[in-house]
């Protein structure tokens, strides 16, 4: 995990450190672009959620089945959200 998510999950961050956290995803973005990682928004649908206990674990298994078939990561993760 990368020390940013671990600061953000860790704690409510301090407003002094916010430049320095934003600069550290920029930097992660820009090597992600660099290594030609298409990053792509996937809409999840619109449901009235009951409970969402084990909703993550739904998507990381329906997410790795479409991987796992040779799916496109996009498509994968139309399943995964389907599945949560």
């Amino acid at each position: 995990m990368a020390e940013t998510e671990i600061i953000l999950i860790a704690h409510e961050p301090d407003p002094a450190d916010l430049p320095a956290i934003r600069e550290r995803q920029r930097r992660a973005l820009d090597r992600l672009m660099r290594a030609a990682v298409r990053i792509a928004r996937v809409e999840a649908p619109l449901v009235n959620a009951m409970d969402t206990t084990g909703a993550g674990d739904a998507f990381v298994g329906a997410f790795a089945v479409g991987l796992a078939e040779g799916w496109p990561a996009v498509d994968a993760a139309r399943l995964g959200c389907a599945f949560a």
